[in-house]
This record gives C-alpha cells, structure tokens and sequence, in this order.
C-alpha cells in the first residue's frame, strides 16, 4: 500500500490541474492565504516592535536587593531515561513523572500565592522534546510535554494578573544527566527488571540495534553550550515582556521545531522512521 509521503507528489500534480481548470478556486485559495500570511507577519511584527521599544530588563529594587518579595522561581529539575515505555519497568516511567512534572507541579502550587502577589515570573525548564516525540525517550517526552502544557495553562491562568509563566525549551546539553554510557547502563539495568515473558522478546540482536540508533540520534543535536541555556533562563527572568517560551540552542533546532509544527503528522512519522534506518550506516564513536 503506498504511503502518505509516495502519494504526496500526485496529490500535488492533480490539485494543481485541478487548480488551472478552476481559476476563481485557485483565485479564493490565494487570497485567504495571503491573508493568513499577513495576520500571522503582522502579529510577529507588532510584537518584535512592541519587544524592540518597550522591552527592558526588570528594576531588580525589592526584589533582590532588598529581598521584600519573592519575585521569580525557576523550576529546572529533570531525569531522563533511554528505553521504549515496554522495555521500562512502569517503577522507572512514574518516576520520570515524578520529577518532570508532579515535581514541577508541587513546586509551582507552593510558590504561586507569594508570586501571584509580587506579580513575578513562574519559569519552568521543559525541552525540545516536549514538543518533538522520540520513542527512544518516550517516558522522557511525555512527562516534559505534560509539564509544557501545565505551563500553558498557568499562563492563560493568569494572562491578566501581572503574573507571568515562561518555558524554557533547551534542545540536548552534554551534561551528566544526559551522558550516554550512563543511560546505557541504566538501560541494561532495566530490561534485566524485565518479567521473563517481555524479556524473551527482546533479543540481542534488536537491543543492539536499539542502542545504535538511539546514540546517533542523540549526538546529532547535542550540544556543549550550557551557557545559552542559563542566559534563556536569565532572559525568562528578568525581561519586562518576557516571551512565553524561550528555545536556547542552535538556529537549526529552531528550523525542525518550525518544520515540525507545519508538517502533516504521518510524513513526520515517516522522516523520523527514514532517520532510524540512516542512522545505521553510521559508525558508533
């Protein structure tokens, strides 16, 4: 049966045939277009002006100098796990909840009454990942998209209370959490937790190439620039007109985050699958 992404070429031709024979459809088809493109230019362009004129940074007096008030807290906590969500014992799943989101929840809920009253800045630190799903990290995933949508409606919670909630959406740091022969161990550790009848299914073979695909992928897009991501924080922190999600990292991360977004889903599943198979012809370092 051919595939959403073989199909999409013919589509292509036969709606553009379709189109020179149904000139007041092409016609319509332009022109609301080009009206979305302007609403959505104007609206990025009003708000980089309004960032550009009015933008500053927060007069810090009473709120770290004088410590009168509580005036941001930044929830940064997080744990990740390699594994598909079958291979993972559900004791290591609800323990990447845990942290990722009922921690950031429990913390939010204690500090929003001192917040709510100093109008000050809730920042919680979710990920790239948050938004892109990568099965090798699945557990990791959900629980950072949980947490981005408990952000959003934080956010539209207090949209008119002065109270302001930001995300911050780093792409992969090379820290000690996200060490690789460290989650590959942790990964070991997990199957061997396995019931005998799931265990029997994993063979050496697959959990070999598991491990392969995983590495490579997770090196593509990792970085050493921690700095970027404190900066982000920082910014999260201190702007008057704080954005609500700041994404530190490379301009590319940026493209495949814009590229995610606009692309239908079952040609993204596609990608990622094509991803998975090229990553095999790559030697492992």
């Amino acid at each position: 049966m051919p595939t959403v992404a073989q199909l999409s070429i013919p589509a292509a031709v036969l709606l553009w045939l379709a189109a020179q024979r149904l000139p007041s459809l092409l016609t319509a088809v332009t022109n609301v277009s080009l009206a979305v493109l302007a609403l959505y230019s104007g609206y990025w362009l009003l708000w980089y002006a309004r960032r550009a004129l009015f933008n500053g940074l927060v007069d810090p007096k009473g709120k770290c100098v004088l410590i009168t008030e509580l005036w941001a807290v930044v929830a940064n906590a997080g744990v990740a796990y390699l594994g598909y969500v079958e291979w993972q014992p559900m004791s290591r799943v609800r323990s990447v909840f845990d942290v990722n989101t009922f921690g950031a929840l429990s913390v939010s809920t204690a500090f929003l009454p001192l917040l709510r009253k100093s109008r000050g800045r809730l920042v919680l630190v979710t990920s790239f990942l948050g938004r892109i799903t990568m099965p090798e990290y699945l557990a990791y995933c959900m629980s950072k998209c949980a947490t981005t949508s408990l952000a959003d409606g934080l956010r539209r919670q207090y949209f008119n209370n002065g109270l302001r909630v930001c995300i911050v959406e780093p792409g992969a740091y090379r820290t000690a959490l996200v060490n690789h022969l460290r989650m590959e161990e942790l990964f070991d550790r997990d199957l061997d937790l396995l019931s005998d009848r799931v265990r029997k299914r994993v063979n050496d073979k697959v959990v070999a190439y598991f491990k392969h695909t995983a590495d490579i992928l997770h090196s593509l897009f990792m970085r050493g620039e921690l700095q970027e991501v404190v900066d982000a924080m920082k910014m999260a922190v201190q702007e008057k007109l704080p954005r609500a999600s700041y994404t530190p990292g490379a301009s590319t991360l940026n493209v495949v985050r814009w590229l995610h977004n606009v692309t239908p889903t079952e040609l993204v599943d596609e990608v990622m699958d094509a991803a998975r198979r090229l990553s095999t012809l790559i030697k492992r370092k």
